[in-house]
C-alpha cells in the first residue's frame, strides 16, 4: 500500500519558506491552505523532502528510529546576536547544571554560537543523548565554563500505562 493511501488525511505538507529554524515558516496543508500550528498540537510536522525516509518509523515506532539527539531542557531566544537561556523544561539537564534564566550561551565545545540554529547544530554535533555538552555562559559578565550532561528527552515525557 502506497504512503499517501494510508495517511492521505493526517500528512500535512510541510512546505517552508524559511532560511533557518528562527525564521517565518510557512505551513501548507494538503488542499494548499495555511495551517497555524497552535490550532492543531496532536499534528506531526516533518518536511516533506524528510518524511519519505522516517515513514516507516513513524508509523511504527512513533519516531525516527535512529539515536536520540543530545537534549539541554532548557528554551533559548536570540538577542542582539547572542543565544539566551528564557526557561527550563522540569528539572531538566541544564538546570540540574546550574544555569539560569538570563544565561548567555557563547559556545558550545568551544564553537562561538550567536543563533538557535548554531547553537542546536553544535550540540547535535557532539554526538547522542548522554554526550557531555561544554557550554562558554555570560552571566552578567562572569564568563565561565559548565559542563551539561545532555539526555533523551523521550525519556522524560509521561510513559503510556500498559495497565
Amino acid at each position: 500500500m502506497e504512503m499517501s493511501q494510508r495517511m492521505a488525511p493526517q500528512i500535512i505538507d510541510t512546505t517552508t519558506f524559511a532560511d533557518s529554524i528562527s525564521d517565518l515558516a510557512l505551513f501548507l496543508d494538503v488542499d494548499g491552505s495555511m495551517i497555524d500550528l497552535a490550532d492543531r498540537p496532536e499534528d506531526v510536522v516533518v518536511p516533506i523532502d524528510l518524511l519519505q525516509a522516517i515513514f516507516e518509523d513513524l508509523m511504527t515506532l512513533g519516531r525516527p528510529d535512529q539515536p536520540p539527539r543530545p537534549w539541554l531542557g532548557l528554551f533559548a531566544t536570540e538577542d542582539e546576536g547572542r543565544v539566551v537561556v528564557v526557561g527550563f523544561a522540569g528539572n531538566g539537564p541544564a538546570q540540574r547544571a546550574g544555569l539560569r534564566e538570563g544565561d548567555a550561551v557563547l559556545a558550545v565545545a568551544g564553537t562561538q554560537v550567536n543563533d538557535l540554529a548554531g547553537f542546536f547544530r553544535a550540540v547535535w554535533a557532539l554526538g547522542e543523548a548522554g554526550v557531555e555538552v561544554p557550554l562558554t555562559l555570560d552571566r552578567e559578565g562572569d564568563v565561565f565554563d559548565v559542563q551539561v550532561r545532555s539526555a533523551d528527552r523521550a525519556r522524560m515525557l509521561k510513559a503510556k500505562k500498559l495497565h
